[in-house]
């Protein structure tokens, strides 16, 4: 078991609330030198065993891909009360298709099996 810092906790944290993972590694306290890093210190072992922890955590808890789904879908299907009717709450529907094509931009658009890699990244790739 590696060990884990309240800044690392901080920067999860910090992405959890959509931050970029340089500007959540700026937030938790870390240097410019760090934050320009931040893909590859989200790599290191106590890093990726927070992240990890937290996904057990969420799958034990019933937070499963189906069940993030199953939310998503609500969103996109809102409705609200106008004069006593129940009708499309469009704009809720609208952000919902903002944030979900925000949370799957890495992916939109991508040949699968490919990656895009910094210079840093593939220089450090033996």
């Amino acid at each position: 078991m590696t060990k884990t810092n309240i800044r690392q906790l901080q920067v999860v944290h910090n992405i959890s609330k959509g931050m970029s993972t340089r500007k959540a590694f700026l937030e938790a306290g870390y240097s410019e030198s760090s934050a320009n890093q931040s893909s590859r210190l989200m790599k290191t072992g106590s890093m990726q065993e927070i992240v990890q922890t937290l996904g057990t955590k969420l799958e034990e808890r019933g937070v499963n891909v189906e069940y993030i789904a199953g939310k998503i879908a609500e969103w996109f299907e809102a409705k609200k009360v106008v004069h006593g009717q129940e009708v499309p709450d469009y704009d809720t529907q609208i952000k919902a298709y903002e944030k979900t094509k925000e949370l799957l931009k890495e992916d939109i658009g991508k040949t699968p099996g490919k990656t895009t890699l910094t210079l840093e990244e593939w220089m450090d790739a033996d």
